[in-house]
């Protein structure tokens, strides 16, 4: 069990390093009708679904919350059930022609980049740590 959770805290550690990180709750920033539409996937998303191999996430955590902000970075939020809040920061890059966010991690020398696609305001993170499964449901904050 305690293995267990180390894994869980790793995996969680390393999604808060990069949209793969873990987890917490911030208001979506109000933005200009001509800055949403120049940059549609600027706000906040709010995580609907959080498994880790079979356990459930919201088991340890209230409330995950990933804001992108218009130059580039990400804030990966997550209040656990004490309260006690964890932030990541990270970088992103978005395609407007294929409506695909990229999420960035530097480790070391090596520069990871995972693809999220978004769909009506909605995109899955999908990864697998130490051989466990980490799937994360993001939906738009309104």
């Amino acid at each position: 069990m305690k293995i267990r959770n180390t894994l869980l805290r790793g995996a969680i550690c390393a999604v808060m390093t990069a949209i793969l990180l873990s987890f917490c709750a911030c208001n979506a920033q109000e933005l200009s009708s001509l800055r949403t539409f120049a940059s549609p996937q600027v706000g906040a998303y709010e995580c609907t679904y959080a498994k880790f191999g079979r356990r459930d996430v919201f088991e340890d955590f209230r409330e995950i919350t990933l804001t992108l902000e218009s130059g580039g970075a990400f804030t990966l939020s997550a209040v656990r059930k004490t309260g006690k809040v964890e932030k990541a920061r990270g970088k992103y890059e978005y395609d407007d022609e294929s409506e695909t966010l990229y999420f960035l991690l530097q480790t070391g020398r090596t520069l990871h980049r995972r693809a999220c696609v978004v769909q009506n305001g909605k995109f899955v993170f999908s990864e697998t740590f130490a051989g466990i499964p980490l799937v994360l449901k993001f939906q738009a904050k309104i």
